[in-house]
């Protein structure tokens, strides 16, 4: 899989992804996964979330709300146009 910028897809987004939306100064909504210690990468194709308390719904929360954001565009500016690259 593939941004549409041409760069692929990789674990590295997805750990990136779940940092950007736990930062409240990056996400309004990140209250929601406030529960997310920290995200680790095992592989090329597995994370693991570590959790600070038991939350069912964070699953729920995570298919909900959050979309893949490329770890390649970290050093552009979210209110970019350039920022506008992800993945459903």
């Amino acid at each position: 899989m593939k941004f549409p910028d041409g760069k692929p897809f990789t674990v590295k987004d997805v750990k990136y992804s779940l940092e950007y939306f736990a930062d409240p100064k990056k996400f309004a909504l990140a209250a929601l996964v406030e529960m997310m210690k920290k995200v680790e990468i095992v592989d090329d194709y597995t994370i693991k979330v570590y959790l600070q308390y038991l939350h069912v719904p964070f699953i729920l929360y995570l298919s909900a709300l959050l979309r893949d954001v490329p770890a390649h565009l970290a050093n552009v500016n979210p209110k970019s146009p350039d920022f506008l690259v992800g993945t459903d």
